[in-house]
């Protein structure tokens, strides 16, 4: 962030400056708040598509996802809701993995054959159905998009997951 923001090390290992360089610009910044929200809703279905076909995308995942997040918040109501669904074509490429961790496997597994949920499960979804939700959420999100977002909370926010465990 240092580097990116205010200089870092240059060519020939010289300490920089910001004055010292041209800036830099987080494109994709831009994008997620582009005043048109055919530019957004654009940005959105590029995400996905990147997140659900990149032959690496497990790397970029975590670096892409705030995007996605922030169009669940957009204030174009179509567009939250095409966030949304982009969210659940997302978890269900993440259920069909073959390359989940342990955890989410027998965690699939349990769900999806035998409809066994965790304790916490069964505490979040009785939760789930007695708040009031606006939309998009007007259906708790399926669970391969839920571990998504789980999984990378963890690995953008280690200290605060930290504390939720």
């Amino acid at each position: 962030v240092w580097q990116f923001s205010w200089g870092g090390v240059g060519e020939g290992g010289n300490l920089g400056t910001p004055g010292g360089r041209p800036p830099r610009h987080n494109f994709l910044a831009l994008l997620a708040s582009d005043p048109s929200a055919k530019v957004r809703e654009n940005f959105i279905s590029v995400l996905i598509d990147w997140m659900t076909r990149l032959n690496d995308r497990w790397d970029h995942e975590s670096r892409l996802l705030p995007y996605l997040l922030n169009g669940l918040c957009d204030p174009c109501p179509p567009l939250r809701m095409a966030t949304f669904e982009a969210m659940e074509r997302l978890g269900e490429t993440h259920e069909n993995e073959r390359e989940n961790n342990e955890r989410d496997k027998q965690e699939l597994r349990d769900f999806l054959e035998y409809g066994h949920k965790t304790p916490s499960e069964q505490n979040a979804t009785e939760r789930w159905r007695s708040c009031k939700h606006e939309p998009p959420f007007t259906r708790r999100p399926r669970l391969g998009a839920r571990m998504v977002v789980r999984n990378n909370f963890r690995r953008l926010c280690p200290t605060l997951a930290r504390e939720l465990n």
